[in-house]
């Protein structure tokens, strides 16, 4: 990897972990990128639920592995308070 990219993913990487709203309007975008390529429901293939599902899996495991960025699983990162169980979750 060249120094340029390195530097570029090293400061993307260093904001996601610094700014839990910037992580988290990543983990939004990766997650409905992920629930639009599962399919139409009306195909059956799976249900709202399960494409919802297979989407946080996506968007969180593709972060654990592109940035190091670890997120609870909705979406939120470790050690930061979560707003929809109200809680800080530990990595």
């Amino acid at each position: 990897m060249s120094k340029k990219i390195e530097k570029a993913m090293s400061t993307l990487k260093k904001a996601l972990i610094e700014d839990p709203d910037y992580a988290h309007s990543w983990y939004c975008n990766l997650k409905m990128a992920f629930y639009d390529a599962s399919g139409p429901v009306e195909t059956g293939s799976c249900d709202r639920e399960e494409q919802l599902r297979i989407g946080s899996e996506g968007a969180i495991g593709f972060m654990s592995r592109a940035f190091d960025v670890k997120l609870c699983p909705h979406g939120q990162l470790m050690d930061a308070f979560c707003d929809p169980c109200g809680r800080t979750h530990s990595a």
